[in-house]
Formats: C-alpha cells, structure tokens, sequence
C-alpha cells in the first residue's frame, strides 16, 4: 500500500511540474518581446499594385482596399457555425476588393504572378462571392481588360453606362485641354491625386 501511495503521489507530482512548465512556456511565447524580430515591408508587391492603380482608376466612384479577409465582409446564415466557417475561412483574402461608400462590397479581384493564389483558392472564392452576389475575378497585370469591361463585370452593363459627374467633369476638361495645351498639367495633377500614393513610385510600369 505504501508503494502503491508512493507512486500515485510521484505521478500526481509529476503531472503538476508538467503542467506548471507547459504554463510558464506558454507565458514565455506571449511576453511581449523589447526588441521584435521583424522589419515593416510593403503591402503589396509590384505587380499588385500596378493592378491597384489600375483599378482605381476604373473604379474612382467607389473604394479600393487591398488584401481584405473574406470574413470582414461575409456572415454565416446560422449563428450557431460562426466559428466553424470562420476557422475555415479566416487565412482567405482577395488581392483587393472594390466596395461603394455604404461599405457593400461589389466585387473583388486576384492578381496572377509569381505568388498569385492557388487554383484550389480561386475555385473556394469563385464559389464563395457568386452566391453572396459579389463579383470576382483573376487578373494578369500584363493583360487587364478595359474600365468599362470590368465596370460592367462588377455593376452591370447599365450602371456601368451611367457617368459619374466627375467622369463628365473629365471628359470636358480632356477636350479643352485639346483646344488649350495649358491645360494639360492641370488635368495631369488632378489624375494623379486620385491614385494610391505608393502606386506612383517609379516602379509601376
């Protein structure tokens, strides 16, 4: 019996000292470092910002954010499996997402390249937006359709179509810039203000 207690006492102890140094090792990996083992870099490569610029331009009427989780922006139908799916789809994000000012997100965008998403992502998102109604889409920065294509892909045609006042405004001041070539830098500096201003560094091209 004195063996038997003997032992049962050294596993209980033994099971203690483990859990105490399982503890302290957790406590040790959440300390906050004095000096952290990392460097700031860019948030998007240069293919993805060429991208970037691009559509912003296309899309001057709305807003376009980089690298935004699909679950900032989607919801479960049954509260009960929010942690399931968001467990599932929390390392998910599209290249950039367009959303009107309201916050809606209309449609998003993958950047093909060197690092662009596997296959197996682009069919999880494709699946995803179409039945949340959003629009996506893989784009190479060497082939980008036309603004008004992709407007159409994430508006559709009719409100694509429709002309913004500060797109008339443009037009107007394209063609006086013809009958005045002054104007020129006036409308040069006024395009360039709507663009990111990382996508102005020489290196978009």
């Amino acid at each position: 019996m004195f063996a038997l207690a003997a032992a049962v006492a050294g596993a209980t102890a033994g099971a203690l000292l483990y859990v105490w140094w399982m503890g302290k090792s957790a406590r040790r990996r959440r300390s906050i470092p004095q000096q952290w083992p990392l460097s700031a870099r860019a948030l998007a490569n240069s293919e993805e910002r060429k991208v970037w610029r691009w559509l912003t331009q296309s899309f001057s009427d709305h807003h376009v954010m980089i690298k935004v989780p699909v679950t900032s922006f989607t919801l479960p139908s049954a509260k009960e499996q929010s942690l399931h799916w968001y467990e599932m789809l929390r390392g998910v994000y599209c290249t950039l997402t367009v959303c009107r000012s309201d916050g809606q997100v209309i449609g998003c965008v993958d950047v093909l390249g060197d690092r662009g998403p596997p296959l197996s992502h682009r069919h999880l998102k494709q699946s995803l937006l179409s039945q949340c109604g959003i629009a996506y889409c893989v784009l190479a920065p060497e082939g980008l359709p036309t603004p008004h294509k992709i407007r159409a892909e994430f508006l559709g045609d009719t409100a694509a179509k429709a002309r913004e006042p500060e797109h008339e405004d443009d037009d107007a001041e394209v063609h006086a810039a013809h009958a005045h070539p002054r104007n020129t830098t006036k409308i040069q500096q006024r395009s360039s203000s709507r663009v990111p201003p990382d996508s102005r560094r020489g290196e978009l091209h």
